[in-house]
């Protein structure tokens, strides 16, 4: 199973809540990325275990997964670049924050939506 496999077996276990998704997507995820688990997962383990004990370990097992998330960067369109120059250029708002030429505030600009896109 290759990585991108397996987060996606993560991401539909997350949304399922499922706990047998859960656990198998954590192994698929540790075998996918060649991390060794210390022992492989499975619901027998759960049977030992108390109900708080259960509940920490899916918490864990969540968190694992969320560590493993990631989202592929997004770009800018040369639309969108386009856009924010022209922004940059009729802007009196960029004097008024400070910036001392175009160059300077369409930098700002691209920042931000930037941040926006990938957040």
């Amino acid at each position: 199973m290759t990585k991108d496999e397996a987060l996606k077996m993560a991401y539909k276990a997350e949304e399922t809540g499922n706990l047998q998704d859960l656990v198998d997507a954590v192994n698929a995820l540790m075998k996918a990325l060649e991390q060794p688990a210390q022992k492989p997962v499975s619901l027998g383990d759960f049977d030992n275990m108390s109900k708080a004990e259960c509940v920490d370990y899916i918490e864990y097992l969540r968190k694992e997964i969320d560590l493993l998330r990631f989202k592929e960067w997004q770009g800018l369109t040369d639309d969108e670049i386009c856009n924010l120059w022209s922004l940059s250029d009729k802007d009196i708002d960029g004097i008024d924050l400070g910036y001392t030429t175009q160059q300077h505030y369409f930098a700002a600009l691209v920042e931000q939506a930037l941040k926006e896109k990938n957040t």
